[in-house]
């Protein structure tokens, strides 16, 4: 039911906190401290844990909430059960992961995987590096790739999926609107159900609005 705060100039707070390092702080329950073996845990330094059984592992990181982890130097993780990573990375909201270094996953059930990769919103996946899905259940899997709105995926490098439902196939693809698909490298579809198969697609009115920019159109 203790308190811990062996080291210099910690600070222990409430029920079962552990702030055994040095400039430490554990306020609240069972913060830095594992209930299942009844272990109190070394927190890095100058962090800091508040709540109920967050971790503040990490020199100079920061766990606040329900439950939320911050693993490596410099980390954040607050809210409720969310996880901080990557060196330099921010966890915010519920159920969010940030695992690449300087990686930040912002809301509910995001995934940033890479280095210096995005996931904000509703269940969201950055995979690649320095990949950015925002909005509700995107996936940007390149490196360089962006996924923003709803259900949008950018499956290679530098490509680009916006709106709702569009897929950006090739590298370097520009797929926006609704449920546009473009698979060409450097190919672009834009606007409502459009298909850009090859590369430096064109606009072909003849295909109908809903068919495809540059079908089967090579320049």
């Amino acid at each position: 039911m203790q308190n811990q705060a062996i080291g210099d100039s910690n600070t222990a707070v409430g029920m079962q906190n552990s702030a055994n390092a040095v400039n430490a702080t554990a306020m609240g329950m069972q913060n830095n401290y594992n209930p299942s073996t009844n272990a109190y845990l070394t927190p890095g330094q100058q962090s800091t844990a508040v709540g109920f059984q967050n971790q503040a592992q990490g020199n100079n990181s920061t766990a606040v909430g329900f439950a939320n982890f911050a693993q490596t130097d410099d980390s954040s993780a607050m809210g409720f059960a969310n996880q901080a990573l990557g060196a330099r990375s921010t966890a915010m909201g519920f159920a969010n992961q940030a695992v690449g270094n300087n990686s930040t996953a912002v809301g509910f059930a995001n995934f940033a995987q890479t280095d210096d990769s995005s996931a904000m919103g509703f269940a969201n996946q950055a995979l690649g590096a320095r990949s950015t899905a925002m909005g509700f259940a995107n996936q940007a899997v390149g490196n360089n790739s962006t996924a923003v709105g709803f259900a949008n995926f950018a499956q290679t490098d530098d490509s680009s999926a916006m709106g709702f439902a569009n897929q950006a196939l090739g590298a370097r693809s520009t797929a926006m609107g609704f449920a546009n698909q473009a698979v060409g490298n450097n190919s672009t579809a834009v606007g409502f159900a459009n298909f850009a198969q090859t590369r430096h697609a064109g606009f072909q009115p003849s295909l109908g609005p809903a068919q495809q920019w540059g079908l089967l159109t090579k320049l």
